[in-house]
């Protein structure tokens, strides 16, 4: 059933017009794994796959001012 989860959530942003939706289908495709703690948002933020030409356009929250949030806001901000 959890698998149910992530491919619906890959089909929603991935019929949702635009560049940021298609990445964020992506992201969930590569990263999100229903089974572990935090929602897919949460589990992208944290990727560390520098590699990954969608790195630097990964979904990720800000914080008030706009900065980037996350343990690697740091080292990319």
């Amino acid at each position: 059933m959890n698998i149910d989860i992530k491919h619906k959530l890959m089909e929603k942003y991935a019929r949702k017009a635009g560049l940021r939706a298609r990445i964020n289908a992506k992201c969930i495709e590569c990263v999100y794994d229903p089974h572990m703690p935090g929602g897919w948002r949460q589990q992208v933020e944290k990727c560390t796959s520098l590699s990954c030409p969608l790195y630097s356009v990964r979904p990720i929250g800000t914080g008030t001012k706009g900065e980037p949030m996350g343990e690697l806001a740091a080292v990319t901000g």
